[in-house]
């Protein structure tokens, strides 16, 4: 199995500095303005790259990390604001306050009361 192309975003101010490491081999470059605009140049740069090598997987970090990477570049696809994005990923744990100890019936649910048998035919016939 071939080994990854890495792709590794580090933000600078007003945008990003993109590296492609490929079998050795580096290429560099800043991009003004947001992550899908590196995410866009790191292809340019890997296409340049490893351009000998065939087609591989490339693993693209934010700052060393893939699920960063993804977090951050699937929120600025979908729109979503970078405060939301720097908010708690894991809503905090709310301790629920005790139910009632004792539990009431519910009325739609009650069993109506048993209905008596239908009386038998009379056959005419004696009994017993």
């Amino acid at each position: 199995m071939q080994q990854p192309i890495y792709a590794d975003y580090t933000t600078v101010e007003n945008g990003w500095t993109v590296t492609v490491t490929c079998d050795g081999q580096r290429a560099g470059d800043r991009v003004e303005g947001g992550l899908v605009a590196a995410r866009d140049r790191a292809d340019t740069l890997v296409a340049s790259v490893a351009a000998s090598t065939g087609h591989r997987p490339v693993v693209h970090l934010l700052d060393g990390d893939a699920l960063v990477f993804t977090t951050a570049y699937l929120s600025e696809r979908l729109g979503i604001p970078a405060v939301a994005r720097t908010e708690q990923a894991v809503p905090p744990v709310v301790t629920a306050e005790p139910g009632p100890t004792t539990v009431e019936s519910d009325p739609t649910t009650v069993e109506p009361e048993p209905v008596p048998a239908p009386p038998s035919e009379d056959t005419g016939e004696p009994t017993g």
